[in-house]
């Protein structure tokens, strides 16, 4: 009897001990996400995810069945990021990729930004390069509130031109911004602020996607400008294309002429001929408001001057990545003048379309 006792409270210490061992160091609170650590003088953030666990298994399995569940367990080893590199004609493209859960998903994401064997290796088949100096070394990095700190080693300052200059603060910013809490990133150079970089490049202060330009001559929004982002389409070596954003700086547009400009420009014709739309020419935003999360785009009958799938897609990933930076906006519903239905090939647009986190995922 003793004997039979000792074993049950054996028993019942070893299930107490398991149950406060953590099995992931993935934080439950908002606020735990962006706690650091220090460890010998050096700052690690913890663990950060762009994307929430539920759209991670809708991306990994695909229902067959609505009626049908899930019976393989979800595998997460990895976590999926977007990181923006750029390709052979100095363009800064985003990918969304699966990299090893870790902790320090932010530090990896701009560590699997330096040029490098392996890196370049990854980036290979997509045509695409890391855009950060090779012997690039993040000494430190700390996430607090909204804003991420990065400090680099001057390994970084190694570019050649005013373009590589900008496309890698932009890359860097656009990169870690991606990550739902993080809305302004700081950069050091060996722990101390560099305000103008060697190409004049102003990186001082807090920078993020109202102040920095993204594909364009230049980086720093100037003052009493305002930006938007719009997304277009470029071929690469005549086999990928890929949708990336591209800025315009404006004055004077009224908060409600937002969409119609984002419109706009998304039916302009560009110089760049491996830059494209796939919107139709002449196409005109009739009206547009937003109803809760949802952004209602009334168009005009020429949206549907076009034919093929694969450009309908493009016409619809266009419109929501592009309508995305509006604050609020969640889904986009398309209605062509005021009527609700379906596209020329079959899309279904009688709802809000949700907008995903993710784009040209590899």
């Amino acid at each position: 009897m003793r004997r039979f006792i000792s074993i049950v409270i054996f028993m019942m210490l070893i299930f107490s001990i398991g149950c406060q061992m953590p099995v992931d160091n993935v934080a439950t609170d908002k606020d735990e996400e962006f706690d650091y650590i220090r460890k010998e003088d050096e700052i690690l953030d913890t663990y950060v995810s762009p994307y929430s666990e539920i759209e991670e298994i809708q991306d990994d399995y695909e229902e067959d069945d609505e009626d049908e569940k899930y019976e393989e367990p979800y595998n997460d080893e990895y976590v999926k990021i977007t990181a923006y590199y750029r390709d052979g004609d100095n363009i800064v493209v985003p990918i969304t990729r699966k990299i090893k859960r870790q902790e320090g998903i932010a530090r990896a994401v701009i560590e699997g930004m330096i040029k490098n064997d392996e890196n370049t290796n990854v980036l290979q088949p997509y045509k695409l390069f890391a855009p950060l100096p090779e012997g690039t070394v993040v000494l430190g990095m700390n996430i607090k509130e909204d804003t991420v700190i990065v400090d680099f080693n001057e390994k970084f300052l190694e570019y050649g031109d005013k373009t590589e200059e900008i496309n890698i603060i932009s890359s860097i910013v656009y990169s870690l911004t991606e990550f739902e809490n993080i809305n302004n990133v700081k950069i050091l150079i060996e722990g101390r602020e560099k305000d103008i970089l060697k190409y004049g490049t102003n990186i001082s202060g807090l920078l993020n996607r109202n102040n920095v330009l993204i594909n364009s001559k230049r980086l720093n929004v100037e003052e009493k400008v305002e930006k938007i982002d719009v997304y277009l389409y470029k071929n690469e070596g005549g086999e990928i294309n890929y949708l990336l954003p591209m800025s315009f700086e404006y004055i004077g547009i009224a908060k409600e002429e937002i969409c119609n400009e984002i419109i706009r420009l998304l039916g302009k014709n560009y110089d760049d001929k491996k830059m494209f739309s796939s919107l139709p020419s002449g196409v005109n935003l009739i009206d547009s408001k937003l109803e809760e999360n949802t952004l209602i785009l009334n168009f005009s009958d020429k949206i549907k001057n076009y034919g093929g799938t694969s450009r309908e897609e493009g016409i619809i990933e266009q419109i929501l990545y592009s309508m995305k930076q509006i604050e609020g906006v969640e889904k986009v519903k398309i209605i062509i003048e005021g009527k609700e239905g379906k596209l020329p090939e079959g899309t279904d647009i009688s709802r809000g379309i949700p907008i995903l986190n993710k784009i040209n995922e590899v």
